[in-house]
């Protein structure tokens, strides 16, 4: 499941959209389903939802990577709920082949399973 890699690849993201404006409705809906999921799997991650006004700036997202890098997605307006989604997934696949910072790097001994901490004990019996 991508979504719940988006911080590993990405240091924060943003949506701008216009709640109140009809023609983004398949936005609004869209980020009212996602949300959730987002921010469960992803939960010392900045998601942020800001408003824009339609009439100054077109619904769209803005990402940021390691080291200062930025991207910023195509229009979505027009776009379907799959389509945003395909539009967020690319924005995550560009994050994967940039160069991490030291805050994004993951190794096998950052990850403590029940084991190690259980290894410390009295009770423990390996």
């Amino acid at each position: 499941m991508w979504r719940a890699q988006l911080s590993r690849h990405m240091t924060q993201a943003k949506i701008f959209y216009d709640p109140f404006n009809a023609s983004h409705s398949t936005i609004h809906a869209w980020v009212r389903r996602n949300t959730p999921v987002i921010s469960y799997f992803n939960q010392a991650w900045q998601w942020m939802i800001r408003e824009t006004d339609a009439n100054h700036r077109a619904p769209h997202f803005e990402v940021e990577y390691d080291w200062g890098e930025e991207a910023v997605s195509r229009d979505l307006t027009s776009l379907s709920d799959a389509e945003i989604t395909t539009e967020l997934k690319s924005l995550f696949e560009k994050g994967k082949t940039m160069r991490h910072g030291p805050g994004l790097q993951w190794e096998e001994a950052d990850i403590i399973d029940e084991l190690d901490i259980r290894q410390g004990t009295a009770d423990y019996q390996g």
